[in-house]
């Protein structure tokens, strides 16, 4: 019965286990709910403190901005006020320049003015000159190409009479004559001008010329002196060739030609021909050539020709004649060689002529 009670008030068997593990669960889930926390907090936090540095950077960068407008504007103003004061310390210049020029030209005229008015009283007071004065002056002025100048009569000139028609067309001859004198000396030093403008620019067209044909007379002999050289160098070239051709024909012996081969074939054959032919029979070789005979009887002509071995002639090199296909007449079988000398010189000349052949094709 008390066994029964105590069991009764006691914990299961593995309930502390059970609760030990949910506990753990339950720290596990407080905990990671913490560092989730911690996390979407400092994530916020890190977004507020981001957007408060923004605002303050757009509202600094909005001032900065506003003060460099401020700046290039009173800069601007600045420039233009310049500009301005510029403008009118030139038009002031100006004008004092202007003012100062009409002040001068103003002074040149009111001088051209006295000097006309007292060239006009001059002219007037000129009428009392005497005709001696006049025939005097007459007389100097054709002394002097009858040109005189105005400077001088004017100091002839008096101041308290007047002039006469006469002695005003008078002046105003002289005048004329005066200024005729200028232009012509003017007509001559411009035709003087003219005439070294024109001696000179001759003078440069011959120089020109010049030049031209001493480039040509150069160029001319430089291709006949390149001639020269090039006709001489290929007369050096000849001699030399010429001469190292004589020094190898005096050194080395001399080559025999194709025609000298067949020569030595047809000797060759010959000698051997005739050691088969009968006493006192007439050579065909001869018959048909005639330089065989004097070959065959000079040979020490040919001291420098290179000696031939001499192939022994057999019965092969002879072989038995073919006798020709005549018409009405049957062949007959080839039988032995014959030993009489009627049958021994066709073999002979056919041999030869194999022979003449074969040296041919050497």
């Amino acid at each position: 019965m008390s066994s029964a009670q105590r069991s009764s008030t006691c914990p299961k068997t593995g309930i502390f286990r059970e609760v030990c593990r949910e506990w753990l669960v339950i720290e596990d889930g407080a905990l990671a709910h913490q560092l989730q926390d911690q996390e979407i907090a400092a994530h916020y936090g890190h977004n507020r403190e981001r957007n408060r540095i923004v605002r303050g950077d757009v509202s600094q960068a909005r001032s900065e901005q506003e003060d460099e407008l401020k700046q290039a504007l009173a800069l601007q103003q600045f420039q233009q006020e310049l500009r301005l004061q510029q403008e009118r310390e030139d038009e002031e210049a100006a004008r004092l320049l202007a003012e100062e020029l009409e002040r001068e030209e103003e002074l040149q005229r009111q001088k051209r003015v006295i000097q006309d008015e007292k060239l006009a009283q001059k002219l007037q007071t000129a009428l009392v000159l005497k005709p001696t004065e006049n025939s005097h002056s007459t007389e100097k002025v054709s002394r002097f190409n009858k040109v005189e100048p105005i400077s001088s009569s004017v100091k002839m000139l008096d101041m308290n009479q007047p002039m006469s028609e006469e002695e005003s067309r008078e002046w105003q001859e002289r005048c004329d004559a005066e200024m005729a004198r200028k232009l012509q000396q003017e007509e001559e030093e411009e035709s003087k001008f003219r005439r070294d403008v024109t001696d000179l620019s001759r003078k440069l067209a011959i120089e020109a010329k010049d030049l031209e044909l001493a480039r040509i007379l150069q160029e001319k002999e430089k291709a006949r002196l390149r001639k020269a050289k090039e006709k001489a160098r290929l007369k050096a070239q000849q001699a030399l060739q010429a001469q190292q051709a004589l020094q190898a024909h005096t050194q080395q012996p001399l080559q025999t030609q194709p025609s000298q081969q067949t020569a030595n074939c047809e000797e060759d054959f010959n000698r051997h021909a005739n050691s088969f032919l009968p006493t006192g029979t007439q050579n065909i070789a001869a018959c048909i050539d005639p330089t065989w005979a004097r070959r065959y009887q000079n040979p020490e002509t040919r001291s420098d020709v290179v000696p031939r071995t001499q192939i022994p002639i057999t019965d092969l090199d002879f072989p038995a004649p073919v006798q020709p296909i005549v018409s009405g007449h049957r062949r007959t079988p080839c039988g032995t060689r014959s030993e009489s000398p009627a049958t021994e010189t066709p073999n002979v000349d056919q041999s030869r002529n194999k022979s003449r052949k074969g040296c041919s094709h050497q």
